[in-house]
Order: C-alpha cells, then sequence, then structure tokens
C-alpha cells in the first residue's frame, strides 16, 4: 500500500507501530531520531508517501525534523504524534501542526485512530502524486 517513515525513539512504540501498519500492508522504514530520520528519508525520499515523527526525541526533535522535511518537500504529509509530557503535549502538537504537520495524534492512541489517520494521509497523498503526473504529463513547453 505505502511506504512509510517512522520516526520515534521509544523502541516499544515504535516496534508498535511499525508492527500493526506491516499488517496492514504498509512498507516501513523505521529511524530512532530525528537526525536519523531525515538521513532515512533522503535515502528514500522518492518511495516514501507518510512521515509519522514524535515530537520530543533527543537530538534533533520532531519539530525540527517536520520543518526541514517540509523544507525539502512541501508535500510530504507528515503525522506527528507526542505524549511527553502528559500536562501539555496538546501544545507540542499545536506547535507541530502549525509548523506544517498535516495531522497530530495524542498518545496514547488506538490502533483503529492511527489506522484512520494514515488512510486519510495516504489516500491524499496519493491523489498529490496523481494530479503532479497529470500536471507534468500534459504541459505544454515554453517557446
Amino acid at each position: 500500500m505505502a511506504t512509510i517513515l517512522i520516526v520515534e525513539d521509544d523502541t516499544n512504540i515504535r516496534t508498535l507501530i511499525t508492527e500493526f501498519l506491516t499488517l496492514n500492508h504498509h512498507h516501513i522504514i523505521e529511524a530512532k531520531d530525528g537526525a536519523s530520520g531525515l538521513t532515512q528519508y533522503q535515502l528514500h525520499c522518492r518511495e516514501i508517501d507518510l512521515v509519522i515523527t514524535d515530537i520530543v526525541m533527543p537530538g534533533t526533535e520532531g519539530v525540527e525534523l517536520i520543518l526541514e522535511l517540509k523544507r525539502i518537500d512541501p508535500s510530504i504529509p507528515i503525522l506527528a504524534i507526542s505524549g511527553a509530557d502528559v500536562r501539555i503535549p496538546v501544545s507540542h502538537l499545536s506547535t507541530a501542526k502549525a509548523l506544517g504537520a498535516d495531522a497530530t495524534l495524542k498518545k496514547p492512541f488506538s490502533f483503529s485512530t492511527l489506522k484512520n489517520k494514515v488512510d486519510k494521509l495516504t489516500t491524499i497523498n496519493k491523489y498529490r502524486l496523481r494530479q503532479l503526473s497529470n500536471t507534468k504529463n500534459h504541459s505544454t513547453p515554453l517557446k
């Protein structure tokens, strides 16, 4: 179905998300932090349909990753997830949304909620790619 980059520093959460999305026929690329997420994106940018990133991580945080990914490709769909501080995860997610995340999820979340968000974002991305393809195929050269 879709190729999804998961950027999550918590190994248990990353593994759960990976296993669930793999069972739903998605191809997964994993990264343990923002820096390795950016590297994986640069290596596989033509394949990746969606990025799921945690916000609070050691080193390069999710917000920095979102900014860099949107600089590279403003149309890449990004799902930001956070639950780092139970008192203020909404502010982390609001910041992520304001800086370019297309959707957000507060941890903990259900698999059905995750599936709905992933399905919506990958459908939007397929439509975007189809539009880009149609534009390229029907463009006329300038004279």
